[in-house]
């Protein structure tokens, strides 16, 4: 059963239903079948039909396409975005940013076919890791004031559901403070240190998802000029020119005992991030992965996620 709570109406979608939300998911990749396709995505060159057919909608193949109720600003509250099984006494939240609720297309199935409970706890421009951020390109609509309230409300409420649980995500790349200074390995480390700190508790285990590599371009747009130079629109991994956070919350997780979920490895080899990856454009814009790239790793999520239940 999957139910869906927005205030207090509750959609409740059995059987048939079920099944048709996800009716348009891709099938998914098995691990051998995801590790083979990025191993050899930096030999395409030539965008092939059903790339070229999924060019116009690129840009808009979010997480609202997918599940239109996490639709930005996000989920503020436990009753907004909630998937899975409404009756289980395992109870899984998905925490942090857009850079969070971009793996909710691969564990809203998740979470119907292992029967938890799955809270979503989201907001556009927030971040996780308890530091002063004053800067970020097309940051909070609130202002980052709110941000700093979000994130002492939203631990409250986490506690109060004592969730099996917490998954994290968060935007690590151009984010800084007042002087628009990049915030220091050392600083975001101990920033996310502190949130995690406050979430884990015996009963209450914390995870990670490693923020992705920054692209260089906007996929869809740079595909559509270079349909024959694919590789024209890939990235350098790792990207010194967009460097983010990702050393730090693997860090943060060592000095935590929590699990950091490494995701580069689905999107990159060891020098390069390309634009496709398998019949999939990989991402909508620089820095978040497309919904149906990440229905497409739904497999290989869930065999990161299961062993932490």
């Amino acid at each position: 059963m999957r139910v869906l709570r927005l205030g207090a109406i509750t959609l409740a979608v059995i059987g048939l239903l079920a099944t048709q939300a996800y009716a348009g998911a891709p099938p998914s990749g098995t691990a051998s079948q995801v590790a083979s396709a990025v191993a050899s995505s930096p030999k395409i060159m030539k965008v092939n039909s059903t790339i070229l057919s999924a060019l116009p909608g690129a840009a808009t193949d979010t997480v609202a396409r997918v599940l239109p109720i996490s639709s930005n600003p996000g989920c503020d509250t436990i009753s907004q975005c909630v998937f899975g099984s409404s009756t289980s006494s395992t109870t899984v939240v998905l925490f942090g940013d857009s850079h969070a609720a971009q793996w909710l297309p691969a564990l809203a199935p998740v979470a119907i076919a292992s029967h938890f409970k799955l809270i979503v706890l989201w907001h556009a421009g927030c971040h996780v890791a308890d530091v002063n951020v004053q800067y970020e390109p097309l940051g909070p609509a609130e202002g980052f004031d709110f941000c700093t309230t979000w994130l002492t409300h939203e631990i409250a409420s986490i506690a109060a559901l004592h969730p099996r649980l917490v998954l994290l995500g968060e935007r690590t790349t151009m984010i800084g403070d007042a002087n628009k200074a990049p915030f220091t390995t050392t600083v975001w480390r101990a920033g996310l240190v502190s949130t995690i700190s406050q979430i884990k508790t015996t009963t209450t285990k914390v995870a990670t998802f490693e923020d992705l590599p920054w692209g260089n371009v906007m996929p869809g747009q740079c595909l559509s000029i270079h349909l024959s130079s694919v590789q024209s629109c890939a990235s350098p991994y790792p990207n010194r020119a967009f460097s983010g956070q990702q050393v730090a919350e693997k860090n943060a997780a060592l000095d935590t005992k929590t699990t950091f979920i490494a995701t580069h490895q689905w999107f990159c080899t060891a020098t390069s991030c390309s634009p496709i990856v398998g019949n999939y454009v990989t991402k909508w814009d620089q820095g978040h992965a497309s919904a149906s790239y990440v229905q497409y790793l739904t497999s290989v999520i869930a065999a990161v996620v299961k062993p932490l239940l």
